[in-house]
């Protein structure tokens, strides 16, 4: 990771009374024709679906992991990815720094409620040793319905979780 990391367009900060349950949300992280790069990359034959989620985790969804044919036929893209979640880890939790050595792993994460005969869905959960994570939308939200990122109150007490409705470009990061 670079030292000097550009900051993202515009973002919000979502800040809670625990740094971990902190998050950022990037408006237009993504261009239209990034996007369509993402899409046409995940049709690449290094590609492959994978079926790492726990036995007892309840979802609904098809996974694939496309870190290596981002990296490989992206990198623009897959550098702004990378330093865009090295930006919001220098900004929210400073995990980053604490690690010798780092694996991104990216995902294409596919609701189909044709395929699958029900709407996509996954319980709340925590991505494991995860240093970031960023979800990126990229269907247009009038193509379907849902599609809300639900985040813990801010201060473990009696406020209400924070939900996020994402537009298409659009991510959230979080730990």
């Amino acid at each position: 990771l670079r030292s000097q990391l550009p900051p993202p367009p515009p973002h919000q900060l979502h800040e809670a009374a625990k740094r971990r349950r902190g998050f950022l949300v990037v408006p237009g992280l993504l261009s239209p024709q990034e996007i369509e790069l993402v899409h046409a990359l995940w049709q690449h034959p290094s590609v492959e679906e994978i079926r790492d989620r726990k036995k007892t985790l309840n979802y609904r969804h098809v996974a694939y992991r496309m870190e290596l044919a981002l990296r490989a036929h992206g990198e623009t893209l897959y550098r702004k990815l990378t330093d865009t979640m090295a930006w919001a880890d220098a900004r929210l939790w400073q995990r980053l720094p604490r690690s010798k050595v780092t694996y991104p792993e990216v995902e294409y994460i596919v609701y189909d409620v044709l395929k699958e005969g029900a709407p996509g869905v996954i319980e709340p959960h925590v991505d494991n040793h995860s240093a970031v994570t960023i979800v990126i939308l990229l269907s247009d939200p009038s193509e379907f319905q849902g599609g809300i990122n639900c985040f813990a109150s801010p201060d473990s007490g009696d406020l209400p979780a924070r939900m996020v409705q994402l537009g298409r470009g659009d991510c959230v990061l979080f730990r």
